[in-house]
């Protein structure tokens, strides 16, 4: 690649992430306000900054200094590992912000109504959503632990995690750990099994393997979770609770729309 193109690349590369970061920035001190909860927020927002900062070292290091072409490839190899580091950590603070808004919602309601199935809602409880959407989460860890493909449609029901809310509380705080000490990268390859629909002519559901990366999996539970965080808020209001957190079920895109 020519020294010119390089530098185009890198520096269309750190601006994007540049945006990234003060677009999570700014989300994240506006939930702060909105919430008026800035202690995980504020360690969140100053954990995005600190790898801004190492990238940005990184990157002007490698575009103008001008080394040997062997350290040239050396640099080049380090930024693109940086940039894919940042975007990882960036992965790692959305899934675990997702998973603390789901223990915030936990802690709010009895264990009478974590359990109780609601006509409404096609008589499904609270506990039955939380179970659902941490056992996506459930299949990633898995999958960085014993390298399996990762399927998500093959999860438990009627688990200690849907009929105790001591046990989903639990299993939040063991993801969070789990996930914090993840090495997310678009490096890490992983092979993903969907169920097909299942027709009419035959007995045995069929299915198909793609490929992805572990950020793009991690990202997905977590809107995944987001989405049934909607749900649960409305099973709340329609129980009498008033969650406060407005946060709480929205995308940060939805939030900087309706707040900015």
């Amino acid at each position: 690649m020519k020294e010119s193109s390089r530098t185009s690349f890198i520096f269309h590369r750190f601006g994007r992430n540049i945006i990234q970061s003060i677009y999570v920035c700014v989300y994240i001190w506006l939930k702060a306000f909105i919430i008026n909860n800035f202690h995980y927020i504020s360690e969140i927002a100053s954990s995005s900054l600190k790898n801004m900062s190492i990238l940005g070292r990184s990157i002007c290091k490698a575009t103008f200094q001008k080394p040997s072409p062997a350290i040239k490839l050396a640099n080049y190899s380090t930024t693109s590992h940086l940039l894919s580091h940042f975007s990882g950590n960036l992965v790692k603070q959305h899934a675990v912000a997702s998973l603390i808004q789901t223990r915030s919602l936990l802690r709010e309601l009895t264990d009478a109504d974590y359990v109780k199935k609601i006509p409404r809602f096609y008589d499904q409880s609270i506990g039955s959503h939380i179970r659902h959407s941490l056992s996506h989460f459930d299949r990633v860890c898995d999958n960085v632990q014993n390298g399996d493909i990762l399927h998500y449609d093959v999860r438990e029901r009627n688990t200690a995690v849907e009929n105790h809310k001591e046990a989903a509380d639990a299993r939040i705080q063991h993801l969070i750990t789990v996930i914090n000490d993840m090495h997310v990268s678009y490096a890490t390859q992983i092979s993903v099994e969907f169920m097909s629909p299942v027709h009419a002519e035959s007995s045995e559901p069929t299915s198909y393997i793609i490929k992805s990366n572990l950020m793009r999996e991690l990202s997905f539970v977590a809107h995944h979770n987001t989405h049934h965080l909607a749900l649960v808020r409305l099973m709340m209001d329609h129980l009498g609770y008033q969650v406060e957190d407005r946060t709480i079920g929205k995308l940060s895109i939805s939030l900087l729309y309706i707040y900015l």
